[in-house]
């Protein structure tokens, strides 16, 4: 049994950090896993370090498999736009 995942709501340079959590009956390990190769992952802990280039809606499916069965959960994670400040690329001198 996987726990629920709220949609995930995070702006522009935010690290996203998931952790699942499932129970077994039968005491099998779990092995977890998420569909979007973005969120790096470390046993049931995953994070995605977001840049300036991530805004967007991403579905994602997280799952939990106990070597016989898989259980699976989908759940949005919306990252907002963040205004950036403008940036002086060069300098020109008028003669």
């Amino acid at each position: 049994v996987l726990e629920r995942m709220d949609d995930i709501k995070a702006k522009e340079t935010d690290k996203i950090t998931i952790t699942a959590l499932a129970t077994d009956d039968d005491k099998d390990a779990i092995i977890y896993a998420i569909s979007d190769d973005r969120f790096k992952q470390e046993d049931n802990v995953f994070t995605w370090q977001t840049d300036y280039d991530s805004a967007g809606t991403y579905e994602v499916t997280l799952s939990a498999n106990d070597g016989q069965d898989t259980t699976e959960q989908q759940f949005k994670v919306t990252v907002e736009n963040v205004n950036r400040a403008p940036v002086i690329i060069d300098i020109i001198q008028k003669k």
